[in-house]
């Protein structure tokens, strides 16, 4: 398995992280493809988010099946398009930061 965290700050409790149901951003073809090419695959095992005492600061943690897969993801043209590059527009937008990213393989 292998694991990324990440990091994300926002300035108010106001601005919606890109994870929140209510944050419009992601499409829901998106959702939807990412699930089907990902989730459902078994390249994603698991994904879950912890927030901050003060609410402003999540960390995303995503378990990969291999390390593999996450390259996969990061090079898919639909992702880079509909997903990262979304989310680097809107952090840039609305001042949200994203703090140091780690990586950890584990065998399970």
């Amino acid at each position: 398995m292998f694991t990324v965290t990440k990091t994300s700050t926002r300035t108010s409790v106001d601005v919606p992280f890109l994870s929140s149901p209510d944050a419009p951003q992601i499409t829901p073809e998106f959702k939807s493809y990412f699930k089907q090419t990902y989730i459902d695959t078994g390249k994603v095992i698991n994904h879950y988010t912890e927030m901050s005492v003060d609410s402003l600061t999540e960390t995303s943690h995503t378990q990969w099946i291999d390390e593999a897969a996450f390259q996969e993801f990061k090079a898919d043209p639909m992702a880079i398009t509909d997903f990262l590059s979304v989310r680097s527009a809107y952090q840039t937008e609305t001042g949200t930061v994203d703090g140091p990213s780690s990586t950890s393989t584990s065998l399970v």
